[in-house]
């Protein structure tokens, strides 16, 4: 099978600034998008069971704000620290990472998925394990499931080019890009 696009690059302290910085923006626009719920919607379902049926407390206006807030704790709490773990697993990949970005990366981009080539062997990424697609204005990067992260610089395409690749990588994830000034 033929590649539609391959590029060779070297990851340099750039490369981890604009991941890092892609990551904080798109972690915090997921947190605050939850936050806003629960700031939101805790108190207007607490409002609601207080104020249910007669339209005044009942004798049991206690027992539900206590029944809400114990659900609201059980809930939000978990969705937080699911996505704490997900930010501190991909920093810890990124400061690996950085340790050995003196190694370069080659990518050939497939109808399916992409292969990585570097100085630990080779991987196989299917597209549908990508979670993000950032561009900046210097690089692609690929954001998957799990920790791991890919800066593609768009200077380094040995075969296709640029703006081809960007239409291919979003049809292919069925992901639009989201555009980053890093």
């Amino acid at each position: 099978m033929e590649y539609e696009f391959c590029v060779e690059t070297d990851h340099d302290a750039r490369a981890f600034e604009a991941l890092a910085a892609a990551e904080f923006r798109l972690y915090r626009q997921r947190r605050g998008g939850l936050l806003w719920c629960a700031a939101v919607g805790v108190p207007v379902f607490l409002l609601s069971l207080i104020w249910k049926g007669t339209g005044s407390p009942g004798p049991t206006w206690c027992l539900r704000v206590l029944a809400a807030v114990f659900a609201a704790a059980l809930v939000l709490p978990v969705r937080w620290r699911r996505e704490l773990r997900l930010r501190d697993a991909r920093a810890r990949t990124l400061e690996e990472a950085e340790q050995n970005w003196e190694y370069g990366l080659e990518y050939a981009f497939f109808d399916t998925y992409f292969k990585v080539w570097g100085h630990e062997g080779t991987r196989i990424v299917y597209y549908g394990a990508v979670t993000d697609l950032v561009e900046t204005a210097d690089y692609f990067l690929i954001f998957l499931d799990g920790a791991n992260a890919h800066a593609i610089r768009k200077a380094d395409f040995t075969r296709g080019d640029p703006v081809r690749f960007a239409a291919f990588l979003s049809g292919a994830c069925a992901r639009p890009w989201e555009q980053m000034a890093v």
